[in-house]
């Protein structure tokens, strides 16, 4: 998605819930809640407790979305996406 679509839907009143699954399909590195805490049950399982660890403290920031790529492991946080501002960081110019 490019910025000026992302400012076409935030003006015509779409929500953090219209617009992330939209981001998602495009490949955008957000995940939900949901999808973050069954990763860390899936590396407590695995015995990757210090992965799990660190996907748990962020989920203490509660939000229905984080910006997460699964493949950065501990070398990125997962960043709760709080309200439609926050998606800038995932269209393009």
């Amino acid at each position: 998605m490019k910025r000026a679509e992302l400012d076409r839907r935030i003006a015509n009143g779409e929500t953090l819930e219209d617009i992330v699954p939209v981001l998602m399909d495009d490949g955008a590195d957000i995940t939900s809640y949901d999808d973050l805490k069954r990763f860390a049950i899936e590396k407590i399982e695995s015995d990757e407790l210090y992965l799990a660890e660190h996907v748990l403290k962020a989920c203490l920031d509660v939000a229905d979305y984080y910006g997460y790529d699964y493949s950065m492991g501990t070398l990125e946080n997962p960043t709760a996406i709080d309200g439609v501002e926050d998606l800038i960081d995932y269209v393009e110019d």
